[in-house]
């Protein structure tokens, strides 16, 4: 996710603990669902076999978390000059330069890998989702690449998974979502970050209603309403909140800030995507903004893990969040190459050899994210972020 490190020695692991696992989830899910298992077939196989894919599923959530993880990081030098010298400010053009250099010229490496692989199965004739343009097929592939080369493709229903790697939906969201920060800020110098919380989370829940009712169930917008910038703006903006708490520029009850709480908010989420889906993007995200602000604050206690299995775990999490942002954008191309040369796995009715399969795939993208990671990303990172991540991998 476009989410940018530190560049200073005191970097914070947890941060990047949490980044790592947000990908490996996303990751996993997509591996876990690389045979498109449909739901008559899934209820042939082995009851622990449902109960993986089950799990594995759940790695949907790493993109609530990368949300709130976000908006804490993009928030964090403002709310650091504030905390220290009562100094607030943004220079609009500054912001956007460095984070075209950053995170733009990766991102758009990785969608000319994935469109060249969408013009290869064209050229072959090959039938896959994202294959499934109108004629003349090669003028809308043409637009496909366009839009998102744009970041305009969350706009745009149809292109919104497409282009060769629908995990890229996220970062247009994200790139509306840094936009939006700009609203937020005048908000925030004149009240604090809750209530500039507060009104992203009243601006959701009225988009939201408004095209639930405006909008018929056929409707293409329809599905994409949910995951809009708008409606996803709350959870960015809970990342503010809780960089500021880690600051101590505003205080949250402990029902935000004990890990107790953590699966209590993950069950409320789980009851509003069933009855009430417009709370959805609150509830995920007060579950791990609760999240971030437990492990931020075991950080500035200095109780993070040091020793043990805890610690060579945190630690692992932590090197792979280094690389996250690679990792996110070429895990979803590299599982469709591995699948083109296993395909016999991939139509497998033994659970065994699925599970080996959703392995070699998890395994080789996180290779590929490090390897684009030190062939691409690494290449447009400023010299003092190039050291804090030396010094955070070691």
């Amino acid at each position: 996710m476009l989410t940018e490190p530190r560049a200073d020695s005191s970097r914070l692991r947890s941060v990047d603990c949490l980044r790592g696992l947000a990908a490996l989830g996303v990751l996993i899910a997509h591996a876990a669902l690389y045979g498109a298992l449909s739901a008559n077939r899934l209820r042939e196989t082995p009851l622990w076999f449902q109960g993986f894919i089950f799990t594995c599923t759940g790695g949907r959530l790493g993109v609530p978390l990368f949300f709130v993880i976000s908006g804490f990081c993009i928030h964090l030098a403002w709310a650091k000059r504030w905390s220290a010298s009562g100094i607030a400010g943004q220079d609009f053009l500054t912001f956007w330069m460095r984070r075209i250099r950053r995170l733009y010229v990766p991102y758009l490496a990785a969608l000319a890998f994935s469109m060249s692989l969408v013009l290869i199965a064209s050229s072959r004739g090959m039938s896959t989702p994202l294959l499934n343009y109108p004629e003349p097929r090669p003028w809308w592939i043409l637009g496909d690449f366009t839009a998102h080369a744009l970041m305009l493709h969350g706009l745009i229903p149809k292109f919104d998974h497409m282009g060769g790697n629908p995990a890229l939906w996220t970062l247009a969201r994200e790139e509306y979502l840094y936009l939006l920060y700009f609203v937020l800020l005048p908000i925030r110098r004149f009240s604090n970050s809750v209530l500039s919380a507060l009104f992203s989370l009243g601006i959701g829940l009225i988009v939201f209603g408004i095209m639930h009712v405006a909008l018929s169930p056929a409707s293409i917008w329809r599905p994409i309403v949910l995951t809009s910038a708008l409606c996803l703006w709350i959870q960015w903006s809970l990342g503010m909140v809780a960089v500021e708490s880690y600051f101590g520029l505003c205080r949250l009850p402990s029902i935000v800030l004990r890990a107790r709480y953590v699966p209590f908010w993950g069950f409320l989420a789980e009851l509003a995507e069933r009855y009430a889906i417009a709370l959805s993007p609150l509830a995920w995200g007060l579950c791990f903004f609760t999240l971030l602000n437990c492990c931020v604050e075991l950080e500035k206690q200095d109780r993070w893990p040091k020793c043990g299995w805890s610690s060579r775990v945190v630690n692992l999490l932590s090197k792979v969040g280094l690389f996250s942002y690679s990792l996110y954008l070429i895990h979803y191309p590299l599982r469709g190459v591995i699948k083109y040369f296993v395909p016999r796995a991939v139509d497998t009715s033994s659970p065994f050899v699925y599970l080996s399969t959703a392995l070699v795939i998890a395994a080789l993208s996180v290779a590929g994210g490090k390897i684009f990671f030190l062939a691409i990303e690494k290449r447009f990172l400023s010299s003092g972020v190039q050291k804090a991540l030396m010094r955070a991998a070691t």
